[in-house]
């Protein structure tokens, strides 16, 4: 299996449900072809050449090494650590995947860092050992379908639904968290199928995340699309209130989102509940923030909001050469004839829509590991413009 090395590991995810993650491989053997938006974002940056490239994971054999310099950075600010939304941890047909991940889950563990894992393989039976791996860990299958023939077609080298099931089933029966993502669920004129016999089939789950299929074109061709997963979140939703299950319904796949579940798998405090609150939990604001003297945000912008719409990766000497009336005024020191000197090589170059003004406006922002999945997971995301002190 060829190896990789990186310069960071850890970083705060976009994904509404998530906290920290981390991806410890580049690519995933199961090839999936909804199309898989893991693939599509390594492709569209040039980390990948293809599809058979994707399908030749590489193992980041420095993570362990990572882990040991960013977890006494990170750790007061870390709730839990998800594995992984850009890769596979327990992906068929490389047990070297299996044994990194295996570490790795011990090693946060034995910082007292909690995990919830995401799988289309099979879990190992070892997890069962609480003293080694702990019992707060949450692991997780995605299932959006019991028809084999879909699940060969669309998920062509992962591990049977049949086998899927019995590895998690193991793991509850053993005392342990349990949780299930029905994302990305597909439309009936991709597979006729009554999703209430999949909740049936994982109903022995702690948590349940329901989400709808993106980027499929015949998916989006389906007649009354938004009406089909309308009806699906209520029967998702009724369903997990009947058994007592907790449910989080993806953004972006119901009119109305409903931003109170998003903390599904954070640890809750070890309070008394004095009394109940039922007021609607705003949803988390992102910021982003710019030098007080910085020409690009305009005074009277701090505090508004704007949306980020694309993600580019570029060299700093490419944005100098090819857009050097964006780098100057992008770097200019507000009021005056010098810039800003961004002693780094990789950068980005963030798209945001500004709300009150509809203005469209780009930044350059330093491109490392974390910060490039932070940003690519933020996109049709709102930040809201501050000044740093």
């Amino acid at each position: 299996m060829e190896k990789i090395r990186r310069k960071s590991l850890l970083y705060k995810t976009g994904v509404e449900y998530g906290n920290f993650c981390l991806n410890h491989v580049v690519g995933c053997s199961h090839g999936c072809n909804f199309p898989c938006y893991a693939m599509l974002i390594a492709k569209r940056y040039g980390r990948i050449k293809d599809y058979s490239d994707w399908c030749k994971p590489k193992l980041v054999e420095n993570a362990l090494e990572l882990l040991d310099k960013e977890i006494p950075k990170y750790k007061k600010d870390i709730n839990f650590v998800h594995l992984c939304f850009m890769t596979d941890p327990f992906m068929q047909g490389y047990k070297e995947v299996e044994e990194l991940t295996l570490q790795i889950i011990a090693k946060l563990n034995g910082d007292g860092i909690k995990c919830t894992v995401l799988t289309k393989g099979i879990y190992p039976v070892v997890l069962t050992d609480k003293e080694k791996y702990g019992s707060e860990n949450e692991y997780g299958i995605t299932l959006v379908s019991l028809n084999e023939d879909f699940k060969n077609k669309f998920e062509p080298f992962s591990a049977s639904v049949k086998d899927r099931i019995k590895a998690l089933k193991y793991l509850h029966d053993n005392g342990l968290k349990t949780w299930v993502s029905i994302e990305p669920y597909p439309t009936p004129n991709l597979v006729e199928q009554d999703l209430i016999g999949i909740l049936e089939k994982v109903s022995f789950v702690d948590k349940i995340i329901f989400g709808k299929l993106n980027y499929n074109k015949i998916a989006t061709q389906f007649k009354n699309k938004d009406q089909f997963y309308e009806d699906c979140t209520k029967q998702t939703i009724d369903f997990c209130k009947e058994r007592g299950i907790d449910c989080h319904i993806k953004e972006g796949t119901q009119k109305t989102y409903n931003s109170n579940t998003e903390n599904i798998f954070e640890k809750k405090p070890d309070v008394p509940v004095t009394k109940q609150n039922n007021s609607k939990k705003p949803a988390r604001q992102k910021k982003i923030k710019f030098s007080n003297d910085y020409e690009k945000l305009p005074l009277n912008w701090d505090g508004t909001a704007a949306t980020l719409i694309a993600v580019y990766p570029e060299k700093m000497e490419n944005i100098k050469n090819k857009y050097s009336a964006f780098w100057k005024k992008d770097t200019k020191v507000r009021n005056q004839e010098k810039y800003y000197s961004l002693n780094f090589k990789d950068a980005l170059i963030l798209i945001f829509l500004h709300h009150d003004t509809g203005t469209l406006f780009p930044t350059i922002r330093r491109n490392y590991e974390q910060k490039f999945e932070y940003y690519v997971g933020s996109i049709g995301e709102t930040f809201i413009l501050t000044k740093a002190n």
